[in-house]
């Protein structure tokens, strides 16, 4: 093989990037004088006007000399490990199998934070889902909002926002589905929040969470804001009017004192403070088909716990730290046997084998699964609720009878103590042994 050899033939230094033959020159004297070569460096950047070490660099280096492709180090990276698993987690399949969904990349970064061992930036994360199209499309791309918006702030202890999360649809790792309704309450200088889940909207939840929240923050704002809530407003408030609020809402503010403040109807921007924070509750909806519902509200407490110990946008600070000078200017709660009466209280009692349940010396009946069980007692609305594992298993009208029977609930006892019997004659026999025990028992004298 003939390898053409490029030969110095030029001895001419006119330029600094020819002081590779210099070099040359210094090398050969240097063995054949056996004295080491010395340079300076200093001296041939000042005699060709560059910097000491650019005249190293073409010193050592000859013009066409390759340079040996050094194999880049292939840096580890912490996301690329995950691709995979965000690509099943945010596939048609996964959330047909467990209706895992994620709103936005924040809520996917989180998730594997807590359950994958991911560890890098946010920042990160949002550019490496970026650069992969199987992943960024995944997320809906909003309209930016050019409306103008007036900022405010309040004083610490004058102000705190409320609203609901409606109608969460979570379904629990044992296929139950549930539809969650969950409030939020935040004091408005600190932004240090308490979440509340709850199963329904009524009048006497919403009373049981602000006391909790307000027993939480140690003390009441001055005002509360709210939206146009039924539980809250008879009539909405407008632009051009003022809206009533409910009277039993009313009294409760008395009860607690603080003033009630209705946000104009359509216009969220009143309570920005608020609307923005509910949007952590979105992760709830990564955990579909993977929590129970006990696990869930200890989620939800973690999470609560999570946001007012991070750094917040908002105010340039730490809720949970700016709240501790704000709990000390905020009003005094009313006397424990007030609070009270808005709490919702729950007994513990056992069913007994005539499948019922006793509250204040009267009885109430619930399903005959349930004979031999602890069940829970709640009492709101004038009503006995009875729940099991936290799911409602019946409810009644509190009464002054000593026997109160569901049909239903007879009827099965009747099935179970005579199976010999045609539906149709367990049927009578029930409805002539309630009539017979209300006759007995009407209005309680007996």
């Amino acid at each position: 093989m003939h390898y053409n050899i490029e030969v110095l033939n030029d001895m001419d230094i006119t330029s600094v990037k020819e002081l590779y033959k210099l070099r040359m020159i210094l090398e050969g004297h240097s063995i054949m004088t056996k004295i080491p070569m010395k340079i300076n460096y200093a001296e041939l950047g000042r005699t060709w006007n560059v910097d000491q070490r650019t005249a190293k660099k073409y010193f050592l280096t000859e013009p066409n000399q390759e340079k040996s492709k050094e194999k880049k180090q292939t840096r580890n990276s912490k996301i690329s490990h995950l691709h995979n698993t965000m690509v099943y987690l945010l596939s048609k399949e996964n959330y047909e199998h467990t209706r895992q969904f994620f709103a936005y990349k924040r809520v996917l970064y989180q998730y594997l934070c807590d359950n994958h061992g991911l560890d890098c930036s946010q920042s990160g994360f949002r550019a490496y889902i970026k650069r992969h199209p199987e992943l960024n499309n995944y997320f809906r791309k909003t309209k930016a909002n050019h409306e103008p918006i007036l900022r405010f702030e309040t004083k610490p202890g004058e102000q705190a926002q409320l609203d609901w999360k409606e109608d969460v649809r979570f379904y629990t790792s044992d296929g139950k589905k549930y539809s969650l309704q969950i409030l939020v309450v935040l004091l408005s200088a600190s932004r240090y929040r308490t979440y509340h889940v709850c199963l329904s909207k009524l009048q006497s939840e919403l009373f049981a969470c602000l006391t909790d929240a307000f027993e939480t923050f140690g003390g009441v704002p001055r005002i509360v804001v709210t939206d146009n809530m039924k539980t809250v407003m008879d009539q909405s408030r407008t632009a051009y009017k003022k809206g009533k609020i409910n009277t039993k809402f009313v009294q409760f503010a008395s009860d607690f004192g603080f003033e009630v403040q209705p946000c104009i109807a359509g216009r969220p921007q009143t309570k920005a403070k608020v609307e923005a924070p509910m949007k952590i509750i979105d992760e709830i909806m990564a955990y579909n088909g993977k929590l129970t519902l006990e696990e869930l509200y200890s989620f939800v407490k973690k999470l609560n716990n999570r946001v007012n110990t991070q750094f917040n946008q908002g105010t340039r600070g730490i809720p949970v730290l700016d709240f501790e000078h704000e709990k000390n200017l905020l009003r005094q709660l009313p006397q424990k046997t007030i609070r009270d009466y808005y709490r919702i209280t729950s007994n513990t009692v056992k069913v007994n084998p005539s499948s019922m349940v006793s509250y204040k010396s009267c009885q109430y009946s619930v399903p005959i699964e349930f004979i031999g069980k602890q069940v829970v007692l709640q009492i709101y609305d004038n009503k006995i609720h009875v729940f099991y594992k936290r799911e409602l298993v019946c409810s009644h009208d509190i009464t002054g009878k000593p026997l109160n029977y569901r049909e239903n609930d007879y009827q099965k006892l009747i099935e179970t103590n005579f199976p010999y019997k045609q539906t149709q004659d367990q049927l009578t026999y029930t409805k002539q042994n309630l009539a017979m025990i209300d006759e007995v028992y009407q209005n309680g004298n007996k």
